[in-house]
């Protein structure tokens, strides 16, 4: 069975990209995650998981604790 994750635009990309020190631009992890087929269930998965650290689905961890305080799993992308 296929997962999502094997469609990720970011599966080759280099990690440190998507974790990069606190106050480093996310710039290209952005970049990469606006060209992905499955950036909402990236998104849904990191905000479902309370994934803690990196971009996800677009967003840093500090956009997906916000979004989570707001109550919302779903996000228009």
């Amino acid at each position: 069975m296929k997962n999502w994750k094997d469609d990720a635009e970011c599966r080759d990309a280099d990690p440190d990209m998507f974790f990069p020190p606190e106050g480093v631009n996310i710039r290209e992890a952005r970049a990469v995650c606006a060209r992905c087929p499955v950036q909402e269930q990236c998104l849904e998965y990191a905000l479902k998981h309370n994934i803690e650290f990196g971009v996800c689905g677009g967003m840093s961890r500090r956009e997906r604790e916000i979004l989570a305080r707001k109550g919302s799993l779903r996000v228009v992308v």
